[in-house]
């Protein structure tokens, strides 16, 4: 009778560089090794890459609101040849994004620090920066301890028409799961063919997601129930 053997499992190294979707991951000191392992098994925003994998098309332009590690940003440029303006409101996000670009050899995305808002010179905003960057938010968090908060800046406000006119995305992409919702409340968003945004109910409340499905309505996107699963929701113009 032959013996069973098993398969032994390598740790996770914290140290050498992972592949995600065909993406580099260097060794980022900032990425929690939750992050890492999420994306060493190809399940890191699943639905959102998944969506993006089947909407985008070659001659995209896309703006990203909710920068993160990058790592949506780079499978845009790199796997489907588009070229990405990525803003983010927490700034010590972005020298990780962009070390990730940079082992990737992609120079089609720009990164930009900045909220957005309805108008220019609005107040700016706090940014709440934490442990781990990826939690960070532009307002404390109900019942989270007091040493959860690194450090505490502000970021300048951005007329959202004004970034929007200055790109002319033809698709546009959240992930802030909150903070679309100024961003796109007097947003001219006819120029769109699609956006792909990740509402998070909990922070946005009922009241914001209607907000983000009436902007959509007003710049004829209709909601696109193939592509959209969860908290992330998809628009489409002749859907």
């Amino acid at each position: 009778m032959t013996k069973a053997t098993t398969a032994k499992i390598l740790p996770l190294s914290d140290e050498a560089p992972i592949k995600s979707r065909g993406i580099t991951i260097p060794h980022i000191a900032e990425m929690t090794r939750r992050h890492r392992t999420l994306l060493s098994e190809n399940k890191y925003d699943g639905n959102l890459v998944g969506a993006l994998n089947r909407l985008l098309n070659t001659d995209d332009k896309v703006l990203e609101l909710g920068t993160g590690f990058g790592f949506t940003a780079a499978f845009m440029a790199a796997k489907k040849g588009v070229s990405v303006v990525s803003y983010d409101a927490n700034p010590d996000i972005l020298p990780p994004a962009q070390q990730l670009l940079d082992a990737n050899g992609i120079k089609s995305v720009s990164l930009h620090h900045g909220a957005f808002g309805p108008r220019k010179g609005s107040k700016p905003v706090d940014v709440f920066v934490r442990k781990d960057l990826m939690a960070s938010s532009l307002g404390p968090l109900d019942d989270e301890p007091e040493d959860a908060v690194a450090a505490k800046s502000s970021t300048d406000v951005l007329n959202t028409n004004t970034v929007f006119k200055a790109h002319r995305p033809s698709v546009f992409v959240s992930s802030s799961e909150g903070g679309e919702v100024a961003a796109l409340a007097a947003a001219d968003l006819s120029a769109l063919r699609a956006a792909v945004i990740v509402l998070n109910p909990l922070n946005t409340g009922s009241s914001g997601i209607a907000t983000v499905f009436g902007a959509m309505e007003r710049s004829g996107l209709i909601y696109y129930p193939r592509l959209s699963k969860g908290k992330l929701v998809v628009f489409h113009k002749g859907a």
